[in-house]
């Protein structure tokens, strides 16, 4: 096969073909927006770190998610 010849030979394309096949894309996740009554509790909880543009960390979310219930 020369240099400048770019054709790929039958056996070249055949094992080609059976490594590339695309996968189906998958569904994205509805999203669902927070109700009125479920974003004043949010600000009620979180007011504090709202305010001051700090993170939550996991336990302060989880205590919240118990006082929710």
């Amino acid at each position: 096969m020369d240099e400048d010849d770019h054709t790929i030979s039958d056996e070249d394309e055949e094992e080609f073909e059976g490594k590339r096949k695309r996968k189906p894309p998958k569904k994205a996740a509805k999203r669902q927006k927070f109700t009125q009554v479920e974003t004043e509790e949010i600000k009620t909880y979180f007011s504090e770190y709202l305010k001051s543009g700090n993170c939550l960390r996991k336990q302060q979310v989880e205590d919240a998610k118990q006082k929710s219930r």
